[in-house]
């Protein structure tokens, strides 16, 4: 491998008013690590999984799942990052009407 990650497709999204239902954690980082099941996705991060499934991209980047929300150095670190995690990305996805994750 040449040190470039696999193809992967981002979600550029808001929030709302509220952290999303599923946000990865400390306490749940080894949980959704090894598994997270497709039902227990926001709207939002569901319709992107299903747009990366129909153009055969095998990953997928969400910032709510990728950084642990709740570990300072963590969230510093890979937020700065997050500008070329975008340039880097093989698709980005908008979901412009959705004001939450819980919309699609």
């Amino acid at each position: 491998m040449d040190g470039k990650p696999p193809p992967y497709l981002a979600l550029s999204y808001c929030w709302g008013t509220k952290a999303p239902s599923l946000i990865t954690t400390k306490s749940n980082y080894a949980h959704l690590k090894s598994s997270i099941s497709y039902g227990s996705l926001p709207k939002a991060y569901q319709d992107t999984v299903r747009i990366a499934q129909v153009l055969g991209i095998k990953y997928v980047w969400i910032d709510a799942l990728c950084i642990i929300q709740d570990d300072v150095e963590d969230w510093e670190k890979e937020s700065q990052m997050m500008a070329e995690i975008f340039r880097n990305s093989l698709v980005t996805v908008i979901p412009l009407r959705a004001a939450s994750t819980d919309d699609g």
